[in-house]
């Protein structure tokens, strides 16, 4: 999908507790995660986390990022929706792996609720083809 694609650098976990205003402006911190990929990815991560019950947040984001200059973000960015969802799927899987592989016993010590919580959520993503954080509504 991306063989040749020339690789940008990433925040690779774009979310609202990485963000704070200073100096009336909006700044990013936390750069753990950072490296290189596709500019894809970094999108994809930041709706991960918006994906908790409230669609007009992440339409938001979206929308927003139309603005840059285009009018989907998925055909946009060299992806199909499916592939977009599947990369949104897979920071389920990163968090996942990066609690099994904590250094810090508190951290692995909640990687049984984890793993369950993340087995049904990519159960249902499975099933329906869309990710979301939130057990859908009743």
């Amino acid at each position: 999908m991306y063989a040749g694609a020339r690789p940008v650098v990433l925040h690779a976990d774009l979310h609202g507790e990485n963000l704070k205003w200073h100096g009336g402006r909006l700044a990013v911190f936390d750069f753990d995660d950072c490296g290189l990929g596709v500019p894809a990815l970094d999108l994809a991560i930041a709706t991960f986390y918006l994906r908790d019950g409230r669609p007009e947040v992440e339409q938001a984001l979206l929308a927003g990022y139309a603005r840059t200059g285009g009018t989907e973000p998925a055909p946009r960015l060299g992806v199909t929706p499916a592939q977009f969802e599947a990369m949104v799927a897979a920071r389920q899987l990163l968090l996942a792996n990066c609690l099994l592989t904590s250094s810090t016993a508190d951290l692995r010590g909640e990687a049984e609720g984890y793993l369950a919580v993340t087995a049904e959520r990519l159960r249902r993503y499975l099933r329906t083809g869309r990710f979301a954080l939130s057990p859908p509504a009743s």
